[in-house]
């Protein structure tokens, strides 16, 4: 019984600890339902953190452009042309525009080393890098609107709220699409 007990006080300060993080918020309070973060450590929450909110990001955009281009594509000279659903759309602009892909490819690579410079260590060669202590997760240093930090703390909580909802309905559009086309 005694081990039971210090079991669950080893595990406790780190649920109470999270309680305060982004992305907590009323009905579910903290929510992992698959147990990721038990027996994490501050630095490793933060990347997971770090890992959500920058997919979540992804899936905003992903789940908007997947709708939108289902009727509009103004780019790439395709405004006229009835060219099918929107999950194969990349096929068909990096087909006509070869330079499309590597464009993109290096647009994202100076992004993440942009991200990388700001907000990771520096563990030499060969070393797992971590996150500054100092860095607040998915801060990319713009605040145009001058946030305090209690209201910064609550458009990250939304941002990792809406998405959480992007991601599931990425996922959902994609296999909607899917199985239109079949």
């Amino acid at each position: 019984m005694k081990n039971l007990y210090s079991l669950v006080f080893f595990f406790l300060p780190a649920v109470f600890a999270f309680q305060n993080l982004p992305g907590v918020s009323k009905p579910l309070g903290f929510f992992d339902p698959l147990g990721l973060s038990k027996g994490k450590m501050d630095i490793e929450f933060k990347k997971i953190q770090e890992s959500e909110l920058k997919h979540g990001r992804v899936a905003m955009l992903a789940s908007l452009g997947l709708l939108v281009q289902d009727y509009f594509h103004p780019l790439f000279g395709l405004q006229d042309k009835e060219i099918g659903l929107s999950i194969y759309h990349y096929q068909i602009v990096s087909g006509l525009y070869p330079l499309f892909t590597p464009l993109l490819l290096t647009t994202i690579g100076f992004m993440e080393w942009n991200h990388i410079i700001r907000g990771w260590q520096n563990d030499g060669l060969g070393k797992i890098a971590n996150l500054r202590e100092d860095y607040v997760v998915g801060d990319l240093g713009l605040n145009p609107f001058d946030f305090t930090e209690e209201t910064f703390k609550e458009m990250r909580t939304k941002e990792l709220n809406h998405g959480r909802l992007a991601m599931i309905a990425t996922v959902l559009i994609v296999l909607q699409q899917l199985q239109q086309s079949s």
